[in-house]
């Protein structure tokens, strides 16, 4: 694969540094516990595995930027279910991080060993209902929604097959990952003959990004088909994407669909944000998943710089970068007409008032920053970062 950055010399450095220690793995051992403890905490989210000696399972945790979670205290359950079962993880409710970490543990699912078992899944953060994504997806991998277990409290297991990671955000990834989402595409009939597609966020209901409309006509003369993903089906989107050579869009779930493309392809991703730190680094290691060509283009133009994960308004327009960009790739267009609308500058403005303005932006930025950083565990962390977020 290849990447091409049209960034900042400092950006640049900055990526370089995120994507130095990415690894590639294709042996993944799974553990077969005879008599598992499943254990959850839904006050803490904590979750784990343990063997009958009460020793937890290292490989049942989930893991983020080489970040281990903290593991929950053992009691014994008072559930038992006669069953052989493979662990697949936990649920999520974000779209995104579904795709890249609750999709992590399905790989055995390509197993015949293992396709005529049942599954289960841990409901650790309490969600009311399960997404209908998560069905959809375990649908098109072949399995039945009755033989999957959502578990909400403490049980046994009379044998449990736990399968490690198979992707961590930012730093792993797998062959097993990617034949995953092959094996899913590989349902997608009849798919969409579409070799260029831009995924839109226009349309979003909130966390849209002001003067994407611009940008986004450049690539829809120059061929690119665009798509809404939040008003498709998980089935239609891989509809779409399973014929798709090249994909383009603003840095945000819709890119992860690339996992769904054929190898070989090109990712072409659109910076946001102005501050450094974004996802460009697990879009990095998507693609290489997949094989496919890494592209960022640099069209931030906020005022007051944020965040990828930013609740404040987010701007993009022409930048230099992308004229870059758009000679280097051939594209069509009109340099005099391709400049930041100022109606859409207004609208960013007063948007990032209603957010409360300057004095929320600097008095936020700052304590989300600096508070974590003093707590001492993970999961400390994580807790004061979404109560600021919540109540400030």
């Amino acid at each position: 694969m290849k990447q091409s950055i049209y960034a900042s010399n400092r950006y640049k450095r900055f990526f370089a540094k995120s994507i130095g220690d990415i690894k590639f793995t294709r042996t993944l051992r799974i553990q077969a516990i005879d008599n598992a403890t499943v254990i959850i905490e839904p006050t803490t989210q904590r979750f784990g595995v343990f063997d009958d000696n009460g020793s937890l399972i290292q490989a049942s945790l989930q893991l983020r930027n080489k970040i281990v979670q903290e593991p929950p205290k053992f009691t014994p359950p008072t559930n038992f279910l006669d069953i052989e079962a493979v662990y697949i993880g936990t649920l999520e409710d974000h779209f995104g991080h579904f795709l890249l970490e609750h999709t992590n543990r399905l790989y055995p699912l390509l197993q015949a060993k293992y396709k005529n078992m049942k599954y289960i899944i841990l409901n650790n953060r309490n969600l009311p209902t399960v997404p209908d994504f998560v069905f959809d997806f375990l649908q098109m991998l072949g399995i039945k929604q009755s033989d999957v277990y959502v578990i909400n409290d403490n049980i046994k297991v009379k044998r449990l097959y736990v399968p490690p990671v198979a992707f961590e955000i930012p730093n792993m990834s797998s062959s097993a990952f990617g034949k995953t989402f092959d094996a899913a595409a590989a349902h997608a009939q009849p798919a969409h003959q579409i070799e260029k597609i831009y995924v839109s966020r226009e349309r979003l209901p909130e966390r849209a990004t002001f003067g994407e409309q611009q940008i986004q006509r450049v690539f829809e003369k120059n061929g690119f088909t665009v798509i809404y993903p939040e008003q498709l089906s998980l089935y239609e989107q891989i509809c779409y994407m399973k014929h798709c050579k090249c994909l383009a869009g603003i840095a945000g779930s819709a890119l992860h669909l690339s996992l769904f493309m054929p190898c070989g392809g090109t990712v072409i991703q659109i910076k946001r944000n102005k501050l450094p730190a974004d996802n460009a680094n697990t879009q990095y290691l998507l693609c290489k998943t997949k094989n496919c060509d890494f592209v960022l283009v640099d069209c931030a133009r906020e005022i007051l710089p944020t965040h990828h994960w930013s609740e404040f308004p987010q701007i993009i327009g022409p930048t230099k970068y992308l004229e870059q960009f758009l000679r280097d790739f051939q594209f069509t267009y009109d340099a005099q007409h391709f400049v930041c609308d100022k109606s859409v500058r207004r609208a960013y403005r007063s948007a990032f008032r209603a957010k409360g303005g300057f004095w929320r932006y600097q008095t936020k930025r700052t304590l989300v920053y600096i508070l974590p950083r003093l707590m001492l565990t993970y999961n400390s962390k994580t807790y004061i970062r979404r109560w600021l977020n919540k109540h400030l």
